[in-house]
């Protein structure tokens, strides 16, 4: 009890009632080590949101296009659109895809692609590396 009753009572004479500076190199080097081990999860995360973003709004995308093509008993075959807010085939306003990292003018449509009746796309630059697609049997990929 002796050792820590400096610890307990500062002597108010002595004037050392703040932490040296071991103990402050110590701290910086901890939040260091913190910030070291959790950067890449929050990165993961926020990459992982990004791509949650992309695949809901391509979803929605690929529902207004199945549903347009069934009413009217037509294929996708029929129709090319560059754009998708607007187009004739789907109820989607202006700002209905935009999100946190993303805006409309981030989705474009592209009807026979590359041996798919069609291809929705997700521009992701500059933000990703790949752009995020939905082709009409479902699949979404990296491009």
């Amino acid at each position: 009890m002796r050792l820590l009753k400096p610890y307990l009572k500062p002597d108010p004479k002595s004037g050392t009632n703040g932490f040296t500076f071991v103990e402050v190199m110590i701290i910086i080097s901890l939040i260091g080590v913190l910030t070291a081990v959790g950067t890449p999860v929050i990165n993961s995360n926020v990459k992982k949101a990004m791509r949650a973003e992309a695949d809901a709004a391509l979803a929605s995308i690929k529902i207004q296009l199945d549903v347009y093509c069934t009413d009217n008993r037509i294929s996708t075959d029929q129709f090319q659109a560059d754009y998708i807010v607007g187009a004739p085939w789907n109820d989607l306003e202006s700002g209905e895809l935009t999100g946190k990292y993303f805006t409309d003018s981030s989705y474009t449509y592209s009807g026979h692609a590359e041996g798919k009746r069609f291809k929705i796309y997700c521009s992701t630059a500059p933000l990703m590396k790949q752009d995020r697609t939905l082709d009409q049997d479902g699949i979404l990929r990296n491009e």
